[in-house]
């Protein structure tokens, strides 16, 4: 499946250090230094698969990436860094509606497997409460209950982990809400939280 891509442009009189140390401050894997009049880096979320494709030299950077919020993140500050650093520059902004779906359809997996996940810790005990009642074995329920029963170690750690996990999931789609309608100029302030609870 081809990607789509949102792209935020930055154009005016920065050199190819001065843009680099801007994106080093949003990006800190970027190394220091550079030897290059051109420069190209590739990143992907190791989380939820989006890409961010960073190229840039003297007078020109484009940013792409399939997720508008980190499009939104990136432009917030390295134009705040051209503007205190007094850079005269121009931005060009190109959004794709169809990437906000791309990104929910990387989300949906690991939304349904925490939904999963929470289902099946909840069933943990009932099944163990079966187990400890029945004494001719529990050879009659469903192998789907006896996985979840040899495997409940781990689905308990896992479960234990799932508020942050979750948090952060609910999160990226706030940004995502959030970026769309900053990029239309519309304002989502006290929305965001009303979206998180409705999540």
């Amino acid at each position: 499946m081809k990607r789509t891509f949102n792209e935020f442009k930055l154009t005016g009189s920065f050199s190819v250090s001065e843009i680099h140390s801007w994106v080093g401050i949003c990006l800190p894997e970027v190394p220091e230094r550079i030897s290059s009049e051109e420069v190209s880096f590739t990143f992907r979320s190791s989380f939820v698969g989006t890409l961010l494709l960073c190229n840039y030299k003297k007078g020109e950077a484009v940013f792409q990436s399939d997720s508008i919020a980190t499009l939104s993140t990136l432009k917030d500050v390295i134009t705040k860094e051209a503007t205190s650093r007094k850079a005269k520059f121009n931005v060009s902004l190109n959004i794709e509606d169809d990437t906000i779906y791309s990104v929910l359809d990387l989300l949906h997996p690991k939304l349904e497997h925490q939904f999963n996940l929470a289902t099946k810790a909840k069933l943990i005990e009932a099944i163990r409460e079966v187990k400890l009642h029945e004494q001719n074995g529990i050879d009659f329920l469903a192998k789907d209950y006896k996985d979840i029963l040899e495997d409940s170690e781990n689905i308990t750690q896992e479960a234990d982990k799932q508020p942050k996990v979750m948090e952060y999931l609910f999160g990226v789609i706030v940004d995502l809400y959030a970026a769309k309608h900053k990029f239309k100029g519309k304002k989502v302030v006290g929305k965001e939280a009303e979206l998180k609870r409705q999540l």
